[in-house]
């Protein structure tokens, strides 16, 4: 069985190889932020031989596109959860605080896992693969940062339309990528000074201040407060 160039280990023993593989080769994502790195040092790492490598991977890309397959369908399993969260919660808070909530979610999600998508950013530009599953992990995240700003609005009498609520996730997005240095700096090195909290309450004041500037944000039909979507 194949993926990706991938050849699934049938034995526990290589199975368990592979996956120190794998997560050596995340280690390194992780840590240097960019994938120059080579298999020989996967292989130093991670206690597997060059010639077991190659027995599972044709090469080192094929081997990166199944560790961004992995920590993507991570990371957007626990952003999506976490901003369900922040979104369920939306009713026992102000509005603001709501907002900021979800920021701060989409924020962290990307502040923790700075090193991998700033490598994978960099790998998109020349694999199409890559690039691909980036645009499919964009699109989750958007959704799911788009409902849970819904039902804070919703639960606060307020609605938006889905072109205002997308554009405020392109905002924090791209702020938060840029003050983090994703896919900017080599090394990965932030570009603000500011701390995490003084660009979440930026953000956030800029996302509740386009809603309302923009006139996009207008009270709900008659009957009040709309119920959690």
């Amino acid at each position: 069985m194949a993926n990706h160039g991938i050849s699934a280990p049938k034995q526990e023993r290589s199975r368990e190889s592979f996956n120190r593989v794998r997560e050596a080769t995340s280690r390194f994502l992780r840590e240097r932020g960019t994938a120059d790195f080579t298999l020989a040092e996967i292989s130093a790492a991670s206690g597997v031989s060059i010639g077991s490598i190659y027995a599972r991977v044709s090469g080192k890309t094929d081997l990166l596109v199944e560790v961004q397959r992995e920590e993507f369908d991570r990371c957007d399993s626990e952003l999506v959860t976490a901003l369900d969260r922040a979104g369920e919660i939306s009713s026992d808070i102000s509005l603001e605080e709501a907002v900021s909530q979800i920021v701060e979610v989409q924020y962290e999600s990307l502040r923790e896992n700075a090193g991998v998508l700033s490598a994978f950013m960099a790998l998109g530009a020349t694999i199409p693969e890559i690039s691909q599953r980036g645009q499919r992990s964009f699109v989750a995240q958007r959704g799911a940062f788009v409902h849970a700003l819904a039902r804070a609005l919703a639960s606060h009498g307020m609605r938006a339309s889905t072109e205002a609520l997308e554009w405020c996730f392109e905002l924090t997005y791209s702020v938060a990528s840029r003050q983090l240095g994703l896919g900017v700096t080599p090394g990965n090195v932030p570009l603000s000074a500011a701390s995490p909290r003084v660009i979440v309450t930026r953000v956030s004041h800029t996302v509740l201040d386009y809603l309302e500037r923009a006139g996009d944000t207008e009270p709900e039909a008659l009957g009040g407060p709309a119920g959690h979507a």
